[in-house]
């Protein structure tokens, strides 16, 4: 998490160079596409090659995609190049998450180290949100996107020799790849099946779709937002993106306090206007402080807004199996796919 934020630091600087908001634009649509394909039928390989094998092949393939990229900064060569290299980065890179909870199961001794794993792998993603932002915001400053992009290789690097010498358990599952497509799409079909005639599901799930769309766009802001309306540089990009991470560190530990909870209903509305109207402040009172602030509360809404709003759309309050379970689960999945982009990250 942190190499990869990193590396969003540096290319989106790249891209707002060359061709400012359009260009930003375009890299976060070509990250967004890929990894949306991808993800799901990646992550599904884990039972056929092995998890530990995939994860090798998921950091060779971002170590070779962020090689390619680095080049093209260094020696100016053509922009589409860039997105390509960009786009074969966020597939891989959105693939991880669920290759490392397929790979932990069979690396843990007892439901005890399962867990703190879990936890253990959960807070190194929320330290990741704000310090690798904070580092591409350095490294731009220091030395430019190039500068950022090798220190991104180095940790990619580190990360690779740190999965080769791991012993996990192998393959065990033989379902061919156009199964699992074949599942994928049935589960997301039905789900919509699901949503259009369930009204509680398809207000989470569209209410989240939109809040996706918004994502997007709030990572072209915050390129624009610090280089032209706050004026405080290229690395004040990493500034404000580590920002949304602090608060989305922050959020996720305050919303143990949801736990138990039997009506979401009430947290997932406050979190979602406390999501938005920081943004719009932002335009409204261009300071740079404040910016910093309001994009912590950003964060901080948003962890609340992924916890509140995936419990109402999983069912979690039933205890028992039931054809609720069902439904909520099924219209997950739709859900599920609307945030599998890159931007769902923050």
């Amino acid at each position: 998490m942190t190499a990869d934020w990193a590396y969003v630091v540096a290319v989106m600087v790249v891209a707002y160079q060359a061709d400012g908001a359009f260009a930003v634009g375009g890299v976060g649509v070509a990250r967004m596409l890929v990894a949306t394909v991808t993800a799901p039928l990646v992550s599904g390989l884990a039972g056929r090659v092995g998890a530990r094998r995939l994860l090798i092949a998921i950091d060779a393939t971002r170590l070779l995609a962020i090689g390619a990229a680095a080049l093209v900064i260094g020696a100016g060569g053509p922009p589409v190049v860039l997105l390509l290299a960009v786009g074969a980065e966020a597939g891989a890179f959105a693939a991880i998450r669920p290759t490392q909870a397929a790979m932990l199961p069979g690396l843990a001794r007892s439901p005890v180290e399962l867990v703190t794993a879990n936890l253990a792998s959960s807070t190194g993603e929320g330290i990741g949100l704000f310090l690798g932002p904070a580092l591409g915001g350095v490294a731009v400053a220091a030395g430019g996107p190039l500068a950022a992009s090798v220190l991104v290789l180095a940790l990619v690097v580190a990360g690779l020799l740190a999965i080769v010498p791991i012993r996990a358990d192998q393959a065990s599952s033989t379902l061919g790849l156009r199964k699992t497509v074949g599942a994928i799409r049935s589960r997301l079909v039905e789900g919509a099946r699901i949503i259009a005639r369930a009204p509680a599901p398809r207000v989470v799930v569209v209410t989240f779709g939109v809040q996706a769309m918004v994502r997007g766009i709030l990572t072209v802001l915050v390129v624009v937002a610090a280089i032209d309306l706050l004026k405080i540089g290229e690395s004040g990009v990493g500034v404000l993106n580590s920002a949304i991470g602090v608060g989305g560190f922050g959020g996720a530990i305050g919303s143990v306090l949801l736990v138990g909870r039997s009506r979401l209903g009430a947290p997932f509305a406050v979190s979602l206007a406390a999501w938005g109207a920081p943004i719009a402040l932002i335009g409204i009172w261009p300071v740079a402080p404040l910016a910093a602030v309001a994009l912590v509360v950003v964060g901080a809404a948003n962890a609340s807004l992924d916890i509140s709003g995936s419990r109402c759309c999983s069912g979690r309050r039933r205890t028992t199996p039931g054809p609720r379970c069902s439904v909520f689960s099924r219209a997950w999945s739709v859900w599920g796919s609307v945030r599998a982009a890159p931007s769902d990250r923050r």
